[in-house]
This record gives structure tokens, sequence and C-alpha cells, in this order.
């Protein structure tokens, strides 16, 4: 085994648990979120406010979930990148050490014999 297979897997594992600790912030923000939401009131003086508060209310409903997405397909981009480099850590460990010098001693041994 070799000293960077263990560090690709500890690395790797490492992303992969931060991905799902970042995941699960989210949902519990986003669970929260939605218990404390309420319908906005619209109470302006004069067509200029309501419509302000309107536009308002109505923004924070479509950057909500274009967020929360954006945020989710970057959970998956981490969690992924975790997973090849732990995948690259595991392939590197399972790559047997060839000793170099016992293989030119050994050649030698070859060519001195014939």
């Amino acid at each position: 085994m070799s000293y960077k297979g263990d560090v690709f897997i500890v690395v790797g594992v490492l992303l992969i648990i931060l991905s799902f600790i970042l995941g699960y912030g989210m949902y519990t923000s986003l669970h929260q979120a939605q218990i404390t939401q309420q319908t906005p009131q619209i109470n302006g003086n004069n067509i200029t406010n309501s419509f302000n508060q309107f536009a308002s209310s109505l923004s924070y409903s479509i950057n909500g979930p274009i967020y929360y997405t954006i945020e989710i397909i970057l959970l998956f981009l981490f969690a992924s990148i975790g997973y090849k480099i732990a995948d690259l850590g595991i392939r590197l460990n399972s790559i047997p050490i060839i000793n170099i010098k016992s293989n030119i001693s050994d050649e030698k041994d070859k060519k001195t014999s014939k």
C-alpha cells in the first residue's frame, strides 16, 4: 500500500462526508424556512407600494428554488469529485509495488547466466 493512495482515500471520503453534512444543513434550513414562511400580505397605501411588495415577494419565491437547485447540483458535484478521488486512491493501493532494485538484479543475473 502506498501513502498516496491512503491520502487520496481519506480526502475523497472527507469530501463525500462534507457534501452529506452540507446537504443535511440545506435540508434543515429549507424545512425550517417552509415552516416559518407565510403568505405575504400586501398592505400598500398606493399602487406603487403594493406593486413593490408584490415584486419583492415574487422574486423571493422564484430565486429560492433556483438557489436550492444550484446548491443541490454543487453538492452532487462535490460528492462525485470525492468519489473519484477515493476511487483513485483505491486503485493506487491495488497496484502491486514493484521493487526496482530486485528487478535490476534479476536482469543482471539472467544476463550473466547466459
